[in-house]
């Protein structure tokens, strides 16, 4: 079926939330971020401790001595010069994969301790997959994030075998209560959806910059992407000689969580960034996709570039409209001298309750004044309420690329189960009832032409009685 081949962001998604037919996990903000505080309150409470077993033995701190530890445990902890510290940093697992031989060529190569030179080559030549194993108690609202970076060669003998088993891209598979996002950087995606829209989304190289995707399943729908192997051929011969080229591809997909408010509100497409809506069957129905470019801050710090994916940098903001409070940022760093590195960003715009996290693509860096962290590596900062606001990053290396995420956390439980994020089992399990009994749309094969597909998303909408989407709106 549609659901058994809808590739590697599907299974990462079962392997994280638990599969279709397994217990969706469920989790209760209230009680999981209780039970895992951190940072300067719990070490006031523990010095205080120790100090009242000390004036049980003739110490003698009193109530000013315990006014002044507080005081002395703010200012050396988390909250020091309001410095936002780094929780934790996490290596993501790479997997191989189009093409898998270079995958696990430089699967070994790291095995062999030469980390530097695998990322270098998986840089150049791509064949493996980050799934980013969030914990979402530190994440919230961010549910999921892998990093693509694949290459597609016409002389690549293992090309038309694994495409037996696994085609070049996602057939058409269910989403209901979050957003998808996919960050393309190189090469481009095909997309089609089950509300009628088919789309191409691509990196212009010739200076257009990257595109994103940002789709809001909400009470249900169907996808499919595929690589658009026509983009992302940086070499080669010129046409009409290019098919012989490699489509050089890298992406994000991310996914968001929706509070329960906003679980079941009507789906919609919008672009960023290069990109054509082919077409738009329902638009009476859905609405247009709206289509804006990427805005890019620049001149606020020396050697810093930043794209303003959603939120806002130093008054420049995203034109995506977005259900939670969320910042998503692309940050390029650049030192004019690689012995005296001079490129740091800084931002002081990030409440202390917000989720923070950022994945280095490239380079190196270090947060905090303290803390390094180096290419393909996710770093998570602090969270609490004595948090500091400030957080600054400095490239150590020649260059640097972040990928910058910070959210307010949605107070909600939050219930994952194979593609779909809701806040209860019983939503979950309703959510496959309704997927099974075809509400989300009539699913089709990747195989099928856009004349076959067009008429199979039409007649989705002429089913008035068994229809989710028209009970929705009576």
């Amino acid at each position: 079926t549609a659901m058994a081949g809808a590739g590697v962001v599907m299974v990462v998604g079962l392997l994280v939330m638990g599969g279709e037919g397994s217990s969706p996990r469920v989790m209760s903000p209230k009680r999981s971020i209780a039970s895992r505080i951190r940072g300067p309150a719990a070490h006031i409470r523990r010095l205080i401790r120790e100090r009242k077993v000390e004036n049980r033995n003739g110490g003698g701190l009193g109530r000013r001595g315990a006014s002044a530890l507080r005081w002395k445990a703010w200012a050396s902890g988390a909250n020091g010069n309001n410095i936002r510290r780094v929780d934790r940093i996490d290596r993501p697992a790479r997997l191989p994969v189009w093409p898998v031989v270079n995958g696990l060529a430089f699967t070994m190569i790291d095995l062999l301790g030469q980390r530097d030179l695998a990322r270098t080559l998986e840089e150049k030549m791509g064949g493996r997959v980050a799934p980013m194993m969030l914990d979402y108690h530190n994440t919230n609202p961010f549910v999921l994030v892998v990093h693509h970076r694949h290459s597609f060669s016409p002389f690549d003998p293992i090309r038309p075998i694994s495409n037996l088993v696994l085609p070049e891209g996602f057939p058409a598979h269910p989403h209901r209560g979050f957003e998808t996002i996919t960050y393309v950087l190189k090469g481009g995606f095909i997309h089609r959806d089950s509300i009628g829209v088919k789309m191409k989304y691509w990196a212009d190289e010739n200076g257009g910059g990257p595109s994103v995707q940002w789709l809001t399943t909400g009470r249900g729908l169907l996808h499919e992407e595929f690589w658009d192997k026509t983009k992302g051929m940086l070499s080669g011969p010129p046409p009409p000689l290019d098919f012989l080229s490699d489509s050089q591809q890298e992406l994000f997909q991310i996914w968001l969580n929706l509070p329960g408010r906003a679980k079941m509100m009507t789906p919609r497409v919008q672009l960023l960034g290069p990109g054509e809506v082919v077409e738009n069957i329902n638009k009476e129905k859905f609405g247009e996709v709206s289509k804006n470019d990427i805005p890019i801050s620049n001149g606020d710090f020396p050697g810093v570039s930043v794209r303003v994916i959603a939120g806002s940098h130093m008054n420049v903001e995203s034109k995506v409209e977005t259900v939670t409070d969320v910042t998503l940022l692309h940050i390029l760093m650049q030192n004019s001298d690689p012995e005296r590195p001079d490129s740091i960003w800084e931002t002081s715009a990030i409440p202390p309750s917000h989720s923070v996290f950022f994945y280095v693509r490239s380079g190196k860096v270090l947060v905090s004044g303290d803390t390094e962290v180096e290419a393909h590596e996710t770093c998570y900062l602090q969270r609490h309420r004595m948090a500091g606001r400030r957080i600054t990053i400095e490239c150590l290396s020649d260059s640097a690329d972040i990928l910058f995420f910070s959210g307010e956390p949605i107070q909600e439980p939050i219930a994952t189960g194979g593609s779909m994020v809701m806040n209860s089992e019983s939503e979950i399990s309703q959510a496959y009832i309704d997927y099974s009994s075809g509400k989300f749309g009539v699913p089709w094969e990747h195989t099928v032409s856009d004349s076959e597909w067009a008429k199979l998303v039409s007649r989705k909408n002429d089913e008035e009685k068994v229809d989710l989407f028209q009970e929705s709106e009576r």
